[in-house]
């Protein structure tokens, strides 16, 4: 079942045949395939999923690899917000680890993952908030991986994957990055603000 909303889509996927019936994996299977073979048409730019059929069906060895098999191949960026079920045992002490354990967030491998996908979405096309047309490419080889903006208007400027990875933790610790932490040098050291680019 596809509702398409205000700026959010909701994508049910089956996991019963009949509502009084048990969970199956091939009804989940035959949901995602049909997600995966009909992305293109839906105009779908992410996916963001909750856990789902826990109880019923065993997350690590039947919807993960499942989730896996048929959504990691598109070419979008694709989020599975995964929790522990609840301990009914909590005491203090459990409470208490759970919240001073930091919460988890999400590694570089899987935002370079993401980078990737978007750029790929788009053919490497994109436009910052004031309209000005630039290109993204991600370059990779034997030594290097980095992120290449060009402007419409403009020299090309890298972030090799070391800044985005510098660039990408104080994103998720929640700092400040200053406009002119996202600059570069061109020509005669003059200092070109990338952050138009790099936040689009």
């Amino acid at each position: 079942m596809y509702l398409r909303g205000d700026g959010v889509d909701i994508v049910a996927l089956p996991i019963r045949r009949h509502w009084r019936s048990a969970a199956a994996a091939d009804m989940l299977e035959a949901g995602l395939q049909k997600l995966a073979d009909r992305w293109p048409d839906l105009a779908i730019p992410s996916l963001a999923l909750p856990r789902f059929a826990g109880a019923e069906l065993n997350w690590d060895g039947v919807v993960r690899p499942l989730l896996d098999t048929y959504l990691d191949p598109l070419p979008i960026p694709v989020y599975v917000h995964h929790s522990e079920p609840a301990d009914k045992r909590r005491g203090v002490r459990q409470i208490e680890q759970r919240v001073t354990h930091a919460y988890s967030r999400p590694p570089f491998e899987q935002f370079w993952r993401d980078l990737g996908r978007a750029v790929r979405a788009v053919y490497g096309k994109f436009t910052t908030a004031s309209d000005e047309s630039f290109r993204a490419a991600i370059e990779t080889g034997a030594r290097l991986r980095r992120l290449v903006l060009t402007p419409e208007h403009g020299p090309a400027f890298a972030f090799s994957s070391a800044v985005l990875n510098d660039f990408w933790t104080q994103v998720i610790h929640a700092r400040v990055v200053f406009a002119h932490q996202l600059t570069r040098r061109h020509g005669a050291g003059r200092a070109i603000p990338c952050s138009p680019y790099l936040l689009s």
